[in-house]
């Protein structure tokens, strides 16, 4: 009779491959520790970035964006028939940082009225 010893192996992705991610999170929070909270995920890194999204409300989006410094016009609307929400991309640290700030659906007048600024009336 013979034993043979198995070892398990690797993850082909271990979870310290997020550490990164992890601490941009945490620096973001002792950086702005009255941020309202927001559903976080911390996406599985890959060959090309490692991501982290954070998803809230819309009036928790714009605090979240000014505290991030990302400007206005770097927010992108999208509309569906059911839901809308408002987007923002950026770098922090390194870790590419996807924010998103969901809103009750456009009305129809609202989906259709003019977004970009030169066709906008003041």
């Amino acid at each position: 009779m013979s034993t043979e010893t198995t070892v398990p192996a690797p993850a082909p992705n271990p979870v310290i491959g997020q550490r990164a991610a992890v601490q941009v999170l945490a620096d973001l929070i002792d950086r702005h520790p009255g941020l309202p909270a927001a559903y976080t995920i911390i996406h599985e890194p890959n060959q090309y970035r490692q991501q982290v999204d954070i998803q809230m409300s819309s009036d928790e989006f714009e605090l979240w964006r000014e505290a991030l410094g990302i400007q206005p016009a770097d927010v992108v609307l999208h509309t569906t028939l059911s839901h809308t929400w408002v987007a923002a991309d950026m770098t922090y640290d390194g870790i590419h940082m996807h924010l998103t700030g969901f809103t009750d659906p456009l009305s129809a007048a609202q989906a259709n009225a003019p977004r970009e600024l030169p066709a906008v009336t003041a």
